[in-house]
Protein backbone atom coordinates (compact mmCIF):
# COMPACT_ATOMS: atom_id res chain seq x y z
CA UNK A 1 0.00 0.00 0.00
CA UNK A 2 1.47 3.39 -1.03
CA UNK A 3 1.38 6.28 1.40
CA UNK A 4 0.34 9.81 0.54
CA UNK A 5 3.20 11.08 2.72
CA UNK A 6 6.50 11.95 1.10
CA UNK A 7 9.78 12.96 2.78
CA UNK A 8 11.69 15.68 0.98
CA UNK A 9 15.41 16.17 1.35
CA UNK A 10 16.44 19.17 3.45
CA UNK A 11 18.00 22.27 1.99
CA UNK A 12 21.74 22.78 2.02
CA UNK A 13 23.02 25.37 4.51
CA UNK A 14 24.36 28.55 2.89
CA UNK A 15 27.99 29.50 3.59
CA UNK A 16 28.65 31.66 6.65
CA UNK A 17 30.07 34.45 4.52
CA UNK A 18 29.37 35.40 0.93
CA UNK A 19 32.25 33.88 -1.11
CA UNK A 20 32.36 36.94 -3.38
CA UNK A 21 32.66 39.23 -0.36
CA UNK A 22 35.53 37.13 0.97
CA UNK A 23 37.44 37.58 -2.31
CA UNK A 24 36.80 41.33 -2.36
CA UNK A 25 38.06 41.67 1.21
CA UNK A 26 41.20 39.66 0.43
CA UNK A 27 42.00 41.82 -2.62
CA UNK A 28 41.32 45.15 -0.90
CA UNK A 29 44.64 46.66 0.14
CA UNK A 30 44.87 48.18 3.58
CA UNK A 31 45.44 51.89 3.44
CA UNK A 32 48.40 53.14 5.38
CA UNK A 33 48.64 56.85 6.01
CA UNK A 34 51.73 58.96 6.50
CA UNK A 35 52.67 59.75 10.09
CA UNK A 36 51.90 63.50 9.75
CA UNK A 37 48.38 62.59 8.58
CA UNK A 38 47.86 60.48 11.71
CA UNK A 39 49.14 63.31 13.91
CA UNK A 40 46.96 65.92 12.25
CA UNK A 41 43.89 63.69 12.48
CA UNK A 42 44.47 63.01 16.17
CA UNK A 43 44.95 66.71 16.91
CA UNK A 44 41.71 67.54 15.08
CA UNK A 45 39.82 64.93 17.09
CA UNK A 46 39.18 62.55 14.17
CA UNK A 47 38.07 59.38 15.96
CA UNK A 48 38.58 57.25 12.85
CA UNK A 49 42.21 58.35 12.52
CA UNK A 50 42.70 57.80 16.25
CA UNK A 51 41.40 54.22 15.90
CA UNK A 52 43.70 53.61 12.93
CA UNK A 53 46.61 55.01 14.95
CA UNK A 54 45.89 52.64 17.82
CA UNK A 55 45.74 49.73 15.39
CA UNK A 56 49.04 50.84 13.88
CA UNK A 57 50.66 50.96 17.32
CA UNK A 58 49.34 47.48 18.20
CA UNK A 59 50.48 45.97 14.88
CA UNK A 60 53.32 43.45 14.82
CA UNK A 61 54.36 44.18 11.22
CA UNK A 62 57.83 45.70 11.06
CA UNK A 63 56.77 48.47 8.65
CA UNK A 64 53.92 49.41 10.99
CA UNK A 65 56.20 49.30 14.03
CA UNK A 66 58.55 51.83 12.42
CA UNK A 67 55.66 54.21 11.79
CA UNK A 68 54.30 53.59 15.29
CA UNK A 69 57.63 54.52 16.90
CA UNK A 70 57.67 57.73 14.87
CA UNK A 71 54.05 58.46 15.78
CA UNK A 72 54.59 57.94 19.51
Amino acid sequence: MDSALKVNHGVQQPPEINPRAREIIKKKPGKSLAVPVYLEGIRKGDVSILAQSITLIESTLEEDRKKARELV
